[in-house]
């Protein structure tokens, strides 16, 4: 069985289709839909593409459900997670990631207040995101937090969230957060700033740059396309790379994928 980025996306789309039409009583439980978990695609979708799956209950800080894999990437099984990783991947973040989180939860509460809206439409992504596994080794992922169901006071209460590893790739301790609360309201946060911006994660001449790229097409059939020089066609690959922290177009358009902005 083949997964690529867009299998991913495709399964995210599923997901959050399938739980927030299901007709389900106050008291019930809420789990997955059985094929998906019978037919094992979630466990294949998460092998292939070296992403953990969750199903994460905001309200009472567990995890419905985890793909086996989490074990092999972080060291927790999601017994243990739920337990006591949490706590443990919180011990050990950096301290610049630890104001950022410390930052997000206050601005992600006022900007849903300021723009009327409850916390369903939130959609949060982190690149270049630090943790360390059981062993105590430090990792990086690239993270996307969907809100599938909310309280009735607007608050989140289930959250689909998935995250790839991308350890190999990354380059330095900078991240990237973009937050989403409508198709129109994109904030970016940039650690190297250490505040968030009315705008979105890439600029429109950076998109394009990337589309052509992932076509196949080099920077000089770019820049005889848009009217540019190669050299700024470059250039503009090289402010990508390192908003991603990477080295090179390849991972860039991964990345892009991953997060649904390609």
């Amino acid at each position: 069985m083949y997964f690529n980025n867009s299998s991913v996306q495709q399964i995210k789309d599923e997901l959050q289709y399938w739980w927030t039409h299901q007709d389900f009583s106050d008291n019930s439980i809420k789990s997955l839909p059985s094929h998906l978990v019978d037919n094992n695609v979630l466990k294949a979708l998460a092998q292939n593409t070296n992403t953990v799956v969750q199903i994460y209950d905001m309200s009472g800080f567990k995890s419905i459900y985890t793909s086996p894999n989490c074990k092999a990437i972080c060291g927790f099984t999601s017994e243990e997670l739920n337990n006591k990783g949490f706590l443990y991947w919180i011990s050990t973040v950096p301290m610049k990631e630890m104001m950022f989180y410390i930052k997000s939860s206050k601005f992600v509460n006022d900007q849903a207040k300021s723009e009327k809206t409850d916390q369903k439409h939130f959609l949060n992504q982190v690149v270049n995101m630090s943790y360390k596994n059981k062993a105590g080794e430090k990792r990086k992922m690239i993270t996307t937090n969907i809100c599938l169901e909310t309280t009735p006071e607007g608050k989140q209460r289930y959250q689909l969230i998935m995250w790839q590893d991308m350890s190999p790739q990354s380059k330095s301790d900078d991240f990237i957060a973009r937050y989403r609360f409508s198709e129109n309201e994109i904030y970016t946060y940039f650690s190297t700033t250490g505040k968030f911006e009315n705008r979105d994660i890439l600029t429109d001449r950076e998109h394009e740059v990337i589309n052509l790229t992932a076509q196949g097409l080099t920077s000089k059939d770019i820049a005889s396309q848009l009217f540019l020089s190669a050299f700024t066609i470059d250039n503009h690959k090289k402010n990508v790379m390192q908003k991603f922290q990477v080295g090179n177009m390849i991972d860039v358009i991964s990345i892009c994928r991953f997060l649904n902005v390609l």
